[in-house]
């Protein structure tokens, strides 16, 4: 296509008796391309939409290289981004969803979250929508700037998100945080996955999405008490277990995990953690004795490779985890988290030196100069044991019971 052929098509668009297609809107359906525009020209007025035209037809031709008529390098729709389409894909959605609650007996909460984020989905799509990419980069956008419980006024209900936005604008209203778009982005690409599974389509568009960034909300450690409420609870013995080594290594919830039988060396006596936030994380830390009676049942429990779980779907188990958390300690400075809190003040109270500490935290130190001139990068194993040696949680080992053999397994 030619950059006097695109204005044409554009053109010829925008003369059409549908005044409500906007210029994203139809970039996005016909060319697949991410195109947001804040304006759209006057039917009524031809100048304003010749004009219109010629300027997204250059902007276009100069993203695309297309000059001097060569012909322009626009992704053309596949076959594939059309077999789900606004008409049909509720019924995908009820047939996954029917399966999720009565195969795999998904918890309630669970199915009010996958329907919610089904609701925004259906809610900026049109018969028009293609479900790929473009669409859904401009899909995260738009939960960027929607109210946080939109689905309560009606007044949106009916509303393009050009219109959202400027009512944002004035009324500032507070919009969803990025953790909650980021889990309705989950939701569907997870909706999207089976779509893959059964042959429906052969591309899952919405991992291609970035995740956005999420602020931490600063957790505190669990006081003595916490704990023994915690460790003396009816909470699933699988669960109280990989509470147990999250205190006594500090890992974190995604760390653990991973962690597989392989990673763990009884002979050398220590357990090979793969950090989640960067490869500067990954390190070496010694068994703690108080916990290596649950990694010997562990292994001998748990089926398949990993040391907990069939599987490791770390949102899974941290919804899980921190679910049967709060109930018994309902604070909401205090969740999982806290137990690296605990873990990271009770090695501040050994006589461990700085470089070590940060190592068994899994923090980077690449700005410790003298433990980078004088050790080349590589740990005093003695030491790190020593560290991990001290550290004692007396409250929680006076009625743990490590000896869990003849308890079911939790699955999920």
């Amino acid at each position: 296509m030619t950059q006097e052929e695109l204005k044409k098509s554009f053109r010829d668009e925008f003369n059409e008796d549908n005044k409500n297609t906007t210029i994203s809107n139809m970039l996005n359906n016909k060319y697949s391309i991410s195109y947001t525009i804040d304006v759209k020209p006057d039917p009524n007025d031809p100048n304003q939409t010749e004009e219109m035209a010629e300027k997204i037809a250059k902007q276009l031709a100069s993203k695309y290289n297309l000059f001097n008529n060569q012909i322009a390098t626009i992704p053309e729709k596949k076959d594939d981004d059309k077999k789900i389409n606004y008409n049909n894909i509720e019924n995908y959605f009820n047939k996954y969803l029917d399966h999720k609650i009565n195969i795999e007996k998904r918890s309630i909460s669970s199915k009010k979250s996958y329907i919610s984020s089904f609701y925004y989905l259906k809610f900026f799509s049109n018969n028009e929508t293609i479900y790929n990419f473009a669409f859904f980069k401009q899909f995260q956008k738009n939960l960027m700037i929607i109210p946080s419980n939109m689905s309560k006024f009606k007044k949106f209900e009916k509303l393009k998100i050009d219109e959202i936005e400027k009512i944002y604008k004035i009324e500032n209203f507070e919009t969803l945080s990025n953790k909650t778009i980021n889990n309705h982005l989950v939701n569907i690409s997870n909706f999207f996955d089976d779509l893959v599974y059964n042959e429906i389509i052969e591309t899952n568009h919405v991992k291609k999405v970035k995740k956005l960034e999420e602020e931490e909300s600063e957790k505190i450690a669990y006081s003595k008490d916490d704990l023994i409420k915690i460790f003396n609870s009816d909470i699933e013995q699988e669960l109280k277990q990989f509470c147990k080594v999250a205190l006594y290594t500090g890992a974190r919830i995604g760390e653990i995990a991973n962690i597989k039988k392989d990673d763990i060396d009884f002979k050398e006596n220590i357990i090979k953690i793969n950090g989640t936030k960067t490869k500067n994380a990954n390190r070496i830390m010694p068994i703690s004795p108080h916990i290596l009676n649950i990694l010997k049942d562990r292994i001998k429990i748990n089926k398949g490779q990993f040391l907990f779980f069939q599987d490791n779907n770390v949102d899974r188990i941290g919804k899980i985890l921190n679910r049967r958390l709060n109930k018994i300690i309902i604070e909401d400075v205090k969740s999982f988290h806290s137990f690296r809190k605990n873990f990271s003040q009770e090695i501040l109270k050994t006589n461990a030196e700085e470089h070590t500490r940060k190592y068994l935290m899994g923090h980077s130190l690449n700005k410790d100069i003298t433990h980078k001139i004088y050790n080349q990068n590589q740990m005093n194993m003695n030491k790190l044991f020593e560290c991990i040696n001290s550290i004692i949680f007396n409250e929680i080992e006076k009625n743990y019971n490590n000896n869990i053999l003849d308890l079911p397994n939790l699955s999920f």
